[in-house]
């Protein structure tokens, strides 16, 4: 997907609107919403929910952001795959309360809950070593000698049980923006 390079941005969004939604020659073919979180269907009433939004943030001098996509030469996509291309942007919500909140993360960090559950099992073997004799200090009229020799030690063994396959999300970082959506 090709874009990024003709993002505008101005203060009306009348212009973008009429620009986006009205046939003529800079289209392929008519312009159809075909998806979005706007109530609005006709132009007029898009301007106008957008401009109720704007007035949400009066500081902002240049609300209108609008960014042409499009396909290499010879690719095509559907509606539906259009649609599925917005997944990677958070819209608001209708009446546009979250416009601009911020979420996710791009780090995700797990705990051992969110492992499967599992144990280990080890088992190890000294190497063999010569400990020889010994003899016992020698306390009143006797000492005591053992020999020791040379000998190994095994040692095996399971772990408790650790993580509880608990659940987990990854939500990449977004903000969350109004928009719709058009097929060309």
């Amino acid at each position: 997907m090709k874009g990024m390079r003709k993002i505008k941005r101005g203060k009306s969004f009348a212009g973008v609107v009429q620009y986006a939604l009205k046939p003529g020659a800079h289209h392929k073919s008519d312009p159809i919403i075909i998806g979005g979180n706007m109530l609005g269907d006709s132009a007029l009433e898009l301007i106008a929910e957008f401009d109720s939004s704007k007035q949400l943030r009066p500081d902002v001098q240049k609300a209108v952001w609008h960014n042409s996509l499009r396909l290499p030469d010879g690719e095509s996509l559907s509606n539906d795959q259009w649609v599925n291309c917005s997944g990677q942007l958070k819209l608001a919500s209708a009446k546009g309360g979250d416009v601009m909140t911020t979420g996710g993360s791009d780090i995700v960090m797990l705990t051992t809950g969110n492992l499967l559950t599992h144990n280990h099992t080890c088992s190890a073997n000294t190497s063999s070593f010569n400990y020889g004799t010994k003899t016992s200090n020698s306390t009143g009229a006797h000492t005591h000698t053992t020999a020791i020799g040379a000998h190994t030690h095994s040692v095996s063994g399971t772990t408790a049980n650790a993580g509880s396959n608990a659940a987990f999300t990854v939500v990449n970082a977004f903000i969350k923006l109004i928009g719709w959506y058009r097929s060309t």
